[in-house]
Order: C-alpha cells, then structure tokens, then sequence
C-alpha cells in the first residue's frame, strides 16, 4: 500500500454551520450554509452538549439524521467574554460570555467496511474549524460571518481560496486508543465482550474538563472497533453484525426526535445528559470517572432502579492478565504525544481502513484472594482492588494445588515486555494499530473454535444446515473447560461462562439453543 498522505479522501462537507449560546435566550442556529436538501433541526443541541460551559474550547463528535440517511460530524466549542481579549477577573459577567460552536457534517465514504464509514466525521478538519472559531471571537463582529463563508468555500471546494484547507491527521480517533487503555484499565476486555454480544452501550460522560468531549467520543468509535468481526472470520452463518454503530455524542432532545437515533439496536454512545441513565436507551451503561480518585464502574441497565455502586460488571483473572501483556507494550503512548509527523508516515488512507485478516467471603483469607504476584509496579491499584473480581475459591484451590505439583513453576502470565526505547512515533502509531488487531485475533479464534464444535455437532447428527433457514430442531452442544481456557478465558469465572452462552445464542441461534459447559473428570478443572 502506498503511504501517500496525498491519496486521502476525506468524506464530502454537505453543511457548516454555527450555533450560539446565550444565557438569556438559549440554543440558536446563527448561520450555516450546506446542501438545501441537509436538514439542521436539532443540530444545536448536538454541538452544545450539556457541561461544555465548563470548557474553554472542546470538540464533539455527532451524528445527525437527514431524511433515511445519517450524516456524521463534529462541533468545535469555545467561549470568551465579550470586550475582554484577556480576562483576569476572579468573577465574570456571564451576560457578557460569549459561547460558540462551529460545526460541519460529512456524507459518510461509502465502502462495504463500516469503520470507513463510522469515522467519517471530518476530525481531519478540527484545527480549520477551531483557528477559524477563535478568529470570529477575536474580532468580536458578531454580525460578520464573511470567515465562515470562506470556511465552507475551502471545505467543500466550491471556489478556488486564496488558503486551501489542507487535511490534519493528528486528530485521528486512533491516537486516542491509549486514553482508552489507560481510563477503562482491565475493564476494556468486558465492555469489548459486551460490544461483540451488540449490547447497547451508553458512556456516563460527567467531566469533560478531566476527560474531553473529544476522548469521549473517541472511545465510542474505539470500543466499534475493537469489536469489529474480519471478513475472514469463519462462521456458519453470514448474516451476523459485523460491528456495533458508534452514534458519538447523544442528549436528551435525541428521545425527542420521531425516528431517534438511540432507538436503534447495536449502538455505542456517549452522553453527558444523566436523565438518560433512568431511560430505555441501553443495555449497558457505563460511568467514566468524574475525579482524579474515580474509576469506571460498568453494569447491566435497569432502568430507573440503575445504580452504579451495586452489581458491578468486573474483569476476570484472565482479563487482567491480557490487559497487563497490552499495557506493558503501549503505556510509553500515555506519557507523549503523539506528533502529526508521526502519523503523516502513513497515509490517511491506512488510518481511517485498519484491516485485520466468584465468591465475597469476609475474612483475613479474603486478602489471599485478592493477592496478585504478578501485578506490574506502579499500575494502578484499582484494576485488581476494583475492576477485577477476586479469585474464586475453587481457583484459589487449585491454584495452590497446581503451585504443590509443578514444583513452584506454573505461571499462567508468560508475557515479557519487549524493549522499545528506540521506536519512533511512526513505530508507535504501527503499534496501536497491532493492538486493534489483537483485539480482531482473538475474536477470530472465539469464532473459529465455537464453529467448529457446531460444524462437528451437525456432522455427528447427520444434519444439513442451509444458511438463513433455521433448523426445527435445533442442536445442543457441549463446550469443555479446556476449550474455553484454549480461548482465552477464564473457565473459573461465572462472567466468562455466561459469556459462552450469549455468545453462541447471539451468532449461531438457528442452529443452537442449548450449550453444556463439560466439567470434564470427576466435574473438575485445574
């Protein structure tokens, strides 16, 4: 593949379009200029989600309906009081704050690969739209939208600008990935599960001072990603979801809308609306953290009696272990930036189509459970004290047993950290692309291996499957400890187990309707 950043192909600009704030009147769409046919109702909600006062400048991810199709986009915020090029007053007028968010939407490029689609925001444009914002504010001629016109004019290609907008590529949605690691912690393997079972999932965003609105909406289009299913993944059936739609930043005038967009299934969102956390819009809901002491808390919804403090989804033993191997080879990502030189080594083209072919006894003993001789030092204590169920009793066992009989010597955890002092930031960005695909790896060896016990099932039972007809009577079979352990799981762990049934119910459903988890001799495994 050529690496020419010149090759990129950004999706069309169909609008652009400038909404204000003002403390006595409201929302207001002041300008915009786009296609007749784009339709902009509702878009200053959008662009102004709730909490963005708080904010100095911040950037939105949304998608917008128009019609039967959905345009995505973003927004780009920033406020100043009015008369002031530099304030310094401890207390300000806020009549005199002026609040504003530029915004375009883009026709999403139309590829059969979904995330071509899925990130077709316009994020190559964030810089354009915020250098242009903070020039209006400067000027504070609040009737004069002439830097706007010219805006769209280089956006869209409709004339010839004296300063043509040259695409930026160190916004890409992927440089957040560490963000992603170093927030969610172990608790990335559950929400990738529950994202490969197409739950909906909804993020609690609560402080975008501590965490932007732009990392925010990142992680909606990460956690799509990572959950992406190949097409070389093997699988009986062709009619699965191959990934879940990132719907970025929602609020609560989406309920409003007649075909809203949270009423659609397999959907990942971000809201900092918290009236929406007592509605039927997903299945699971997350809470980022909202102080520097906080941590993610993840748990299935129940509508008005939700509650993030109880019933807590945790990561498994063998999560942590994974999260542990990742995070050793990524974390030098979180401690620098990311440099558009780095990502201007491969083309814009390679970045927006990565392709990839338990118990709570109380007790001094409690305190063994939670012991961990390979926990890594200087990680955070909170992804074993909080995002990690304890070892089970019956792991604890057998643990112990298997320590007495290997002479000291089993290890579960065989990865070692690789030096990598030398890498460039180009090396870096090649790196956090291997991490999705892991992420792809491994769903590939789930299916591969699920389908195989149905393909081996039907051939013992002399059955002809024909996709799209599901069969009347449909099969049951038996998955053993040692196979969910060959995937990566943990055969220990109740989370993993349900895991397995939701799973095969969720991919191979007209085929199967019943899975017996083989407890193998004597009903043990160790």
């Amino acid at each position: 593949m050529t690496r020419n950043l010149h090759e990129y192909k950004s999706p069309r600009v169909v609008a652009t379009f400038l909404v204000q704030f003002d403390t006595k009147t409201g929302y207001k769409l002041v300008w915009s200029k786009g296609i007749p046919s784009t339709s902009l109702s509702g878009i200053e909600y959008k662009a102004l989600p709730s909490g963005i006062h708080e904010c100095e400048s911040s950037t939105v991810f949304i998608v917008h309906k128009n019609d039967d199709k959905v345009l995505y986009g973003l927004s780009q915020f920033r406020s100043m009081t009015e008369g002031d090029d530099e304030s310094t007053e401890t207390q300000v007028d806020r009549s005199k704050v002026k609040m504003y968010s530029l915004g375009i939407l883009c026709d999403p490029v139309s590829k059969t690969w979904k995330p071509n689609e899925y990130i077709s925001t316009g994020w190559e444009h964030i810089e354009s739209l915020d250098s242009t914002l903070y020039t209006f504010l400067r000027l504070q001629n609040w009737n004069d939208y002439s830097v706007f016109e010219e805006l769209h004019s280089s956006l869209t290609g409709s004339q010839l600008s004296p300063n043509p907008i040259s695409p930026k590529t160190d916004h890409h949605l992927l440089s957040a990935l560490p963000d992603l690691l170093d927030v969610l912690g172990p608790l990335v393997f559950v929400l990738y599960k529950q994202c490969l079972l197409r739950k909906r999932i909804m993020l609690f965003h609560h402080d975008p001072v501590m965490l932007t609105n732009y990392t925010a909406g990142a992680f909606t289009y990460l956690l799509s990603l990572i959950s992406l299913i190949s097409q070389d993944t093997e699988t009986i059936q062709s009619s699965i979801v191959s990934m879940s739609q990132p719907v970025y930043n929602v609020g609560l005038h989406d309920l409003s809308e007649p075909e809203s967009i949270l009423k659609k299934p397999n959907i990942i969102s971000v809201t900092s609306d918290e009236i929406l956390m007592y509605q039927d819009v997903y299945d699971v809901g997350v809470s980022l953290p909202s102080d520097n002491s906080g941590h993610v808390k993840i748990c299935y919804a129940k509508g008005q009696a939700t509650n993030f403090n109880t019933n807590q989804l945790k990561a498994t033993r063998q999560d942590l272990q994974k999260f542990r191997s990742a995070y050793k080879r990524f974390r030098r990502l979180k401690k620098r930036q990311l440099g558009s030189n780095a990502i201007a080594t491969f083309s814009s083209e390679e970045l927006s189509s990565i392709n990839t072919s338990t118990s709570t006894k109380s007790g001094s003993r409690q305190n063994w459970l939670f012991y961990d001789p390979h926990s890594a030092e200087g990680e955070p204590s909170w992804w074993l004290e909080f995002a990690t169920a304890p070892m089970s009793w019956r792991e604890f066992i057998w643990s112990a047993f298997s320590w007495f009989a290997s002479a000291g010597t089993v290890n579960r955890d065989g990865d070692k950290e690789n030096d990598n002092s030398n890498e460039n930031d180009a090396t870096r960005y090649q790196q956090l692309i291997e991490l999705v695909s892991s992420f792809h790896r491994l769903t590939r060896k789930w299916f591969s291996m699920i389908n195989d016990i149905v393909m081996q099932e039907l051939e013992n039972n002399g059955t002809v499957y024909t996709d799209g007809h599901p069969l009347q009577e449909k099969l049951s079979i038996e998955v053993t400890y040692q196979d969910i352990y060959d995937m990566e799981l943990d055969p220990y762990a109740y989370s993993d187990l349900q895991f397995i049934h939701e799973f095969v119910a969720t991919y191979w459903g007209e085929i199967v309707d019943r899975v017996q988890i083989g407890t193998g001799i004597g009903g043990v495994f160790c």
